[in-house]
């Protein structure tokens, strides 16, 4: 079972690796004052997902795709800091994808089939 789930409750393929983070937003405001005080001013903090896929089927690269197709996907995923999941409301961000074509190599061996290699892509709160 992946980690995470998609508003329709379809899985994205389980990841190789993700990692949550918090992206903190801070106003225009926040600054020093002559005595090198800073005043911060903090607007808000946005969960972004970092997700690596090593190896995909193009099956599995195209429903990636097409589950993550949307500006406002709503996910869960296992929240580390809270030790439980957290859902929010998200869009995709980057994606880097290498394809591998019949006859390249896949794990040190010879394909006969097609494969999406090194996929990363980013989930992040609105």
């Amino acid at each position: 079972m992946t980690e995470i789930i998609s508003s329709s409750g379809e899985e994205l393929p389980t990841p190789s690796s993700y990692v949550p983070r918090v992206n903190v937003i801070y106003s225009e405001e926040t600054k020093r004052d002559t005595t090198a005080y800073l005043h911060i001013h903090r607007i808000a903090s946005k969960y972004q997902i970092d997700m690596t896929w090593n190896l995909l089927s193009p099956a599995e690269f195209a429903r990636l795709w097409r589950i993550t197709d949307s500006d406002d996907l709503s996910i869960s995923f296992w929240n580390p800091t809270i030790n439980g999941f957290s859902s929010i409301i998200c869009y995709r961000g980057n994606v880097d994808y290498k394809p591998i074509g019949p006859f390249e190599e896949v794990n040190g061996e010879p394909s006969n089939f097609r494969y999406i290699g090194d996929v990363s892509m980013s989930l992040i709160e609105r």
